[in-house]
């Protein structure tokens, strides 16, 4: 009896559930014959579209958002669901950057007196990792890099880091990428730092510019066989790249900083680092202009300018200032020796000008790189 009834109970519920899927379905399909008698009516567009939302037909509904933004392109809730429904559909992918090719500098060790030129070979490589994780994606950032410099094993340099972390979709065309990293770095063959951080990037496109602003913080601490000790630090960096300014191939990017570093200890300055030891307040810019001269072929003047506030004093009382100034040059030979890989020169003029006569220097460097995208 007991058999009888239990098998009596499940046919019910399959019958039920199939009628409850035959009323859905046939919910759409009146809806869509709805779109189908007006298909630039944005409300049946839009019904439509939350139906196969709800219903597990996203690309029925990435369809219905299409349509409706092909006559009314202002239409906020059908950009917002189009945004939404390219996440979910976004498919995973993984990229990868590498960067090899040598250098030479008048003055790689950045001192006032004394300077003393040396070549020098590098090799960098960035992963940028991008998947869907539902309603938002999910993004982890990784890079490692050697420089390896000649007769100066003191500047002899290797870094790794990796940050991951969700990406959210706020408005249509943009975005923010949210995370939490680590990074360390070796300095002449000795641990020179190791440090977590966490941070949020927000990307988006406004009027035809690519726009980007990271604001970033971190605790820092050196190894025990440098005079910086350990510390915090904060970062906003924004950017700006606008399109045909004064041709319709060119491209102009501006990137300001502002910067703040807690950490205590002396001031070792490596250029490849961002963020350098030293209680100081920073702020700064980078201009560049590109414009191709040639099929392939890019020319790009740039400069870097930023100014540096210490917090501690000189033997005269007064606080450390620097003023730094780059001028520079890049030529980009694109897809040289095959698809997705450029050769860059670059020539760099650098000059720090502050009021500790011991930190003023000036360093000259050209830089052939081999560029790798796949």
């Amino acid at each position: 009896m007991f058999n009888r009834l239990y098998l009596a109970s499940a046919c019910a519920l399959v019958l039920a559930g199939g009628a409850l899927t035959g009323a859905r379905a046939d919910e759409l399909s009146s809806a869509y014959e709805l779109v189908l008698n007006n298909p630039t009516d944005a409300a049946k567009n839009l019904q439509y579209a939350k139906l196969a939302e709800q219903q597990g037909k996203p690309r029925l509904a990435l369809a219905a958002y299409e349509r409706i933004l092909l006559n009314d392109p202002d239409n906020a809730e059908a950009r917002v669901g189009l945004q939404r429904l390219r996440r979910i559909l976004q498919p995973s992918s993984t990229q990868f950057k590498l960067e090899v090719g040598t250098a030479w500098e008048s003055n790689p060790a950045n001192v006032s007196s004394d300077a003393k030129s040396a070549p020098s070979i590098f090799a960098n490589l960035a992963v940028r990792d991008d998947r869907s994780a539902g309603t938002f994606g999910w993004r982890t950032l990784g890079a490692i890099g050697l420089d390896l410099v000649n007769n100066h094993s003191d500047l002899s340099y290797q870094h790794i880091s990796v940050a991951t972390g969700p990406v959210f979709d706020l408005t249509p065309g943009l975005s923010v990428h949210t995370a939490v990293g680590v990074a360390a770095a070796n300095l002449s063959n000795k641990l020179y730092y190791r440090e977590a951080n966490i941070g949020a990037t927000f990307e988006g496109s406004f009027a035809g510019a690519y726009q980007s602003l990271r604001i970033r913080g971190g605790a820092r601490s050196y190894g025990p066989y440098f005079t910086a000790d350990s510390g915090y630090y904060a970062e906003a960096r924004g950017r700006i790249a606008i399109p045909a300014v004064l041709t319709e191939t060119d491209v102009i990017s501006i990137a300001p900083w502002l910067k703040w570093s807690g950490i205590d200890g002396s001031v070792t300055d490596i250029s490849q680092e961002e963020i350098q030891p030293g209680r100081y307040r920073e702020w700064g810019a980078e201009i560049a202009y590109y414009i191709p001269v040639a099929d392939d072929i890019i020319v790009g003047p740039n400069l870097t300018g930023w100014q540096r506030y210490y917090s501690e004093h000189l033997v005269d009382g007064d606080t450390r200032t620097d003023n730094h100034l780059e001028p520079g040059m890049s030529l980009v030979f694109k897809d040289t020796l095959m698809f997705q890989s450029d050769i860059k020169l670059d020539y760099t003029y650098r000059m720090n000008r502050s009021n500790d006569d011991t930190r003023d220097y000036h360093d000259n460097e050209a830089r052939l790189t081999f560029i790798a995208n796949f």
